[in-house]
């Protein structure tokens, strides 16, 4: 929310050392003349906020196709709708001529509804450039509350600086910032399902599903783009919204859902999908998180042993973790059955601890820092009682002790 917010008062900042340059102080303020020159100007503003806010939603992509994409789609959307909303901005502007009666406050009342056409159409733009209507439809709303916000303030902040230039300098960054913030937190506010990357590449990266049918791959213009892993194609697989939920179809093969090969699987909250190199985590909103998700075993028990992680070294120096369910994730990511969020050097999605065959084998996840076995980095170990387990600056021991 915060990068949209810092995106939007920059081109705020933009759109003014764009135009200030040919704003007349003393042009008509009714008229065609004015119609005209409000449509332009709208227009300019238009499509750099569009083009600001869609780069940088899209920066850690990192591709200058993908990029370049959304980024022109988004600038003729804005130049477009910047036109149509200065013209109707000036329309409404002109239509509540009378509250100039009331001085400053119904300066305020005009200023704030034609910023507000403005944001609509702003916010709208990176949607329809995503080619998702429903992201449209909600940046619509929210650029409507923030370009409204933004003209609230526009002249509470710019009429004491008493100086044409310096006051559209801060009403336009205003305009901005009140856009990006608004339309990021009606995204935040109305997200219904999104997928988080536990692992790999744009590490922390969360996507929100907007669209019926979202794709995964390493296409440049996929809904949720894994780059740099060959192993992962093009398109690798999608995740369909329905009526019974959202349902993972495996595109390419190789795919798993907890640990498991999932050709198609009904999603439930916090599964954890595996797709080459990356580890993403399916979360939706609302969704009671049972103890033992779908895909996950309660682990048979001794009546006299109970298999733990007692860590020795690390955040969680001298704790003791039950081993119950299988498979258990390891992670920094809250997701994680093992949660290791106070060490900054544990990947979101670090390993996996799975029970098979009446035997214990550790995973890496794809992490950065890598997993490590009695001091030997590993891809994947059969663990034995008393090896030494260490991922990021955290250090356990695989212990059975009597319950």
């Amino acid at each position: 929310m915060r990068t949209l917010g810092v995106a939007g008062a920059i081109c705020g900042i933009v759109a003014f050392a764009a135009l200030e340059p040919f704003i007349d102080e003393n042009a008509a303020v009714g008229g065609a003349e004015a119609l005209a020159r409000m449509s332009r100007l709208f227009a300019i503003f238009g499509l750099i906020l569009s083009f600001g806010l869609t780069v940088a939603e899209e920066m850690d992509s990192a591709r200058a196709r993908r990029i370049a994409n959304y980024g022109i789609k988004a600038v003729v959307a804005g130049a477009i709708g910047g036109f149509a909303a200065g013209y109707l901005a000036q329309q409404v502007y002109t239509f509540l001529g009378p509250l100039e009666s009331f001085g400053l406050a119904g300066q305020i009342v005009r200023r704030s509804v034609g910023w507000a056409i403005l944001g609509a159409i702003v916010g709208a733009a990176s949607g329809m450039a995503a080619g998702s209507w429903k992201k449209a439809a909600l940046g619509l709303i929210g650029g409507l509350v923030g370009g409204g916000i933004g003209g609230f303030m526009f002249d509470i902040v710019a009429n004491p600086l008493q100086y044409g230039g310096l006051s559209r300098l801060a009403g336009f960054t205003c305009v901005g910032l009140g856009t990006g913030l608004a339309v990021a937190l009606m995204q935040e506010l109305a997200k219904q399902a999104w997928i988080v990357v536990l692992s790999g590449r744009n590490e922390g990266r969360e996507y929100i599903l907007t669209k019926r049918i979202t794709n995964i791959g390493r296409d440049e213009l996929a809904d949720v783009p894994l780059f740099g892993d060959t192993s992962v194609a093009k398109l690798h697989a999608t995740v369909e919204a329905g009526p019974g939920g959202y349902l993972f179809c495996d595109a390419a093969g190789g795919s798993t859902v907890n640990n498991q090969a999932a050709p198609q699987k009904t999603l439930a909250d916090g599964d954890t999908i595996r797709i080459g190199r990356f580890s993403l985590s399916f979360r939706t909103r609302g969704a009671p998180r049972s103890a033992t998700p779908p895909g996950r075993q309660t682990l048979p028990q001794t009546p006299s042993l109970m298999p733990r992680l007692k860590v020795t070294a690390g955040p969680y120096a001298g704790r003791a973790f039950d081993v119950v369910v299988s498979p258990i994730s390891i992670g920094r990511d809250a997701t994680n059955n093992l949660a290791l969020d106070q060490d900054p050097r544990v990947s979101r999605g670090h390993a996996t601890l799975t029970y098979e065959n009446g035997q214990y084998v550790l995973r890496d996840a794809g992490s950065t820092n890598g997993t490590f076995v009695n001091n030997t980095r590993v891809t994947e170990r059969v663990l034995n009682a008393g090896d030494t387990i260490q991922v990021g600056g955290t250090t356990m021991i695989l212990v059975f002790e009597g319950q």
